[in-house]
């Protein structure tokens, strides 16, 4: 259901388990050797976002939201010892609709 004001915040707390790794050229690039193995693994993670929700009919919002995103692969044995946390923002941009219930 939505508010009956024009701009509802947003804010979001979330923890999980991020996928990663370490390209060499890039998006499009192939995963970096780390010896015989492949530099990349799972790790627990944790975001913060904040945002707003623009009513801009009865039924539709559009809103913007910008995470925090940090993870943490630390594994010496696989990495070293200076390899530690990793963060970094990324920005959403959503359009909602209302299905109206009765």
């Amino acid at each position: 259901m939505f508010s009956t004001s024009i701009v509802s915040p947003i804010a979001r707390l979330g923890v999980g388990m991020y996928n990663w790794s370490i390209l060499d050229d890039g998006i499009g690039g192939e995963v970096i050797k780390n010896g015989n193995e492949d530099f990349k693994a799972t790790s627990f993670g944790a975001n913060v976002s904040i945002g707003a929700d623009f009513k801009i009919a009865s039924n539709f919002t559009i809103g913007i939201i910008a995470d925090y995103n940090i993870y943490f692969p630390k594994d010496e044995n696989k990495f070293g010892k200076d390899f530690a946390e990793q963060g970094f923002v990324t920005t959403q941009l959503k359009l909602s609709y209302n299905l109206p219930v009765k």
